[in-house]
């Protein structure tokens, strides 16, 4: 009866939420995990990076152009990306 009573509380919320940072951190996981290709390490590192600060603009920008659940999950994986891959790339120099 309790579980029940407890379930009927949670809102869809703390459900949308609790499914977003998981999904995220599933996705951060798996990138530093597998580790990022010796070609994209190249290109991330390069000595000339307008080119790569200009596209991260850009996914940027779309990430967090949606709103509601949806925008809450493009944000907070984009950014969760962007780490997982510098952080990966120092761990493969």
């Amino acid at each position: 009866m309790k579980l029940q009573k407890i379930l009927r509380n949670l809102s869809n919320s703390s459900l949308y939420t609790t499914g977003i940072a998981v999904i995220g951190l599933l996705i951060y996981s798996a990138i530093l995990i597998i580790g990022i290709p010796s070609k994209l390490a190249f290109f991330l590192f390069a000595p000339d990076s307008t080119f790569l600060f200009t596209t991260i603009l850009v996914l940027l920008y779309f990430a967090y152009r949606p709103s509601g659940s949806l925008g809450i999950l493009t944000s907070f994986s984009g950014t969760l990306i962007l780490f997982a891959v510098q952080l990966s790339g120092l761990w493969r120099s």
